[in-house]
């Protein structure tokens, strides 16, 4: 482009034939001839900064030590700081998450989610997948997040029961960087009915994702992508901190749904960013290099992929290392990011600082039974006038402190706001039920209505010796008996246990944490939690009980 100096403005107004005969002159000279772009120089590095699970946690989390750690402007801070780190045309870098990115957290959820997805947009994500909290709301409010914000949010493995595609929801894409074409494909988990409200996807469904990533991956190879990235909300769970391997540490010691999608793909794929578990990893699993960051914004999950001279993933030596987000970082701050969480939390202030009640003393969540638990079991039997209620432990989220308890506390306990559902079954089969509860080793439900004793040497199946009502009854095959559930419990009741045996069905009016909230509010002050086992192991045979220490 030639910028024409004011001089020669004035000059065109006098005599515009002399004006066209210099531009032909100045056009016509070497410094104005057109140059050819020179070719991009190759990245010899490619960077790929992982978020996941932030569960719309807008600011950091503070423990009782007053530590503050997480956040999402913290967060952006750190995404800013990698970013800068990685310096061209040597190394490019790449914005990715892997899913479950806007519910969970009050200034987040108030308004659906719609700041986080706001400031996931300042931050320029190059691809997003889906997680099982992304369908809290409805697939409707999904949409609107992905579209208002223009969110590059991927899932291959998700369409309408009839192979319908969603149309805000692609399947891949290829990014572009330093020469180096990218393919990134993006996949929900498979247990996304079973880990959400499957009212809410209903009419979807959640295929394969080794066969996805398989024919997805071949399709991006064919267009010229060198590198292939999947995003999937399946993660893994590994013993330790994997990140003391930083060339990634063999997978034996980890488990999880993302492992066996791995093993199952008929060609590797150069990395797989997971999610869903909270869990920071970064492990090899045969040829693939695998990645998650921590939950809430507390980490991001940087990726260094060395490339040859094609542009191609030397997988060997790919290398990742974890980097907390805390308070006292010294990186630099996103302004666009810190003016929507500023908003978002003042909106908020008023509201989760309202005293719903006072409670007698701390209560932490500590073993598989406690207090707490009893307390959120017996909210959900009295919302529901059942008989019996239960819930599950990974669904209590937070201890809850003594003295006042405002909604803001009430929150993290419970952060999702499950549906509640009042089902009615035979005593034979609440009785199969409540076996199934008690034949792992680990007993990760709690209970409301009921006392039972089992036999943990016994075969599984057959481990009950008694159990009481809270009537002091004991429980009726014959009879027919109601109990609560949130909305996860009751599809793995129903899907392992219950099945047809299900009299009657009915979601509540009211979600778990209002239903806590309202008998909270009900009860004599300050809230003392029930202390007693209610799932009790019997004590070994020629064991004293209450013998001295």
């Amino acid at each position: 482009m030639i910028t024409i100096p004011t001089d020669l403005r004035s000059a065109a107004r006098a005599s515009a034939p002399a004006l066209i005969l210099l531009l032909a002159t100045l056009a016509g000279s070497p410094a104005a001839s057109a140059q050819a772009p020179a070719p991009a120089a190759r990245a010899e590095r490619l960077r790929l900064i992982v978020t996941g699970d932030l569960h719309g946690s807008l600011t950091p989390y503070v423990d009782a030590r007053g530590y503050r750690s997480g956040g999402l402007s913290g967060l952006a801070a750190a995404i800013e700081q990698a970013r800068r780190e990685c310096v061209a045309p040597g190394c490019v870098s790449m914005l990715v998450d892997a899913g479950d990115i806007f519910a969970g957290a009050p200034e987040s959820d108030l308004m659906y989610g719609r700041e986080t997805a706001d400031a996931y947009r300042a931050l320029r994500f190059d691809a997003l997948a889906p997680g099982n909290r992304e369908f809290d709301w409805g697939l409707d409010t999904l949409a609107a997040r992905v579209r208002g914000a223009r969110l590059p949010m991927l899932g291959a493995n998700v369409s309408r029961t009839d192979g319908r595609a969603l149309p805000w929801l692609r399947a891949d894409t290829i990014v572009r960087r330093g020469g180096t074409l990218i393919g990134v494909i993006g996949i929900a988990s498979q247990l996304t009915p079973q880990t959400t409200n499957p009212d809410f996807v209903t009419g979807l469904r959640f295929d394969d994702p080794s066969a996805t990533v398989d024919a997805r991956a071949r399709k991006l190879r064919e267009r010229g992508a060198r590198v292939i990235v999947v995003l999937s909300h399946a993660g893994v769970r590994c013993e330790g901190n994997l990140y003391a391997v930083a060339t990634g540490a063999p997978s034996d010691r980890c488990e999880g749904e993302a492992l066996g999608a791995i093993a199952r793909l008929t060609r590797p794929v150069d990395v797989w960013v997971g999610g869903h578990t909270h869990q920071r990893a970064a492990i090899r699993v045969d040829s693939t290099f695998f990645t998650s960051a921590a939950a809430n914004g507390r980490s991001v999950s940087i990726v260094d992929v060395p490339l040859d001279a094609d542009g191609r993933a030397l997988s060997a030596e790919i290398v990742a290392t974890g980097r907390n987000v805390t308070d006292d970082m010294d990186a630099p701050h996103v302004p666009a990011v810190d003016s929507i969480v500023a908003r978002a939390t003042v909106r908020a202030q008023a509201f989760l600082a309202q005293k719903v009640a006072t409670m007698a003393g701390p209560l932490e969540r500590s073993g598989s039974q406690y207090p707490l638990g009893n307390l959120i079991a017996d909210a959900q039997r009295w919302v529901g006038n059942a008989d019996l209620a239960v819930t599950n432990n990974s669904g209590i989220h937070a201890g809850l402190g003594g003295g006042v308890a405002t909604y803001k506390a009430l929150y993290d306990v419970q952060p999702f706001g499950n549906t509640l559902y009042k089902l009615t079954v035979r005593g034979d089969a609440l009785r199969s039920y409540l076996e199934a509860i008690v034949g792992s080793d680990a007993i990760i439900r709690h209970l409301s209505g009921a006392m039972i004793v089992y036999d943990p040497s016994r075969p599984a199946g057959s481990r009950i010796s008694d159990v009481r009502l809270a009537s002091g009854r004991a429980l009726v095959d014959s009879a027919q008996y109601t109990i609560v559930m949130n909305d996860y419990v009751r599809t793995m009741a129903v899907e392992r246990t219950l099945g047809e045996s299900v009299v009657d069905m009915a979601a509540l009016p009211i979600r778990d944490r209002e239903a806590f909230i309202a008998y909270l509010r009900q009860s004599a002050q300050p809230v003392h939690a029930p202390a007693e086992v209610r799932i009790r192991a019997a004590a070994p045979r020629g064991t004293t009980v209450g013998g001295s220490h």
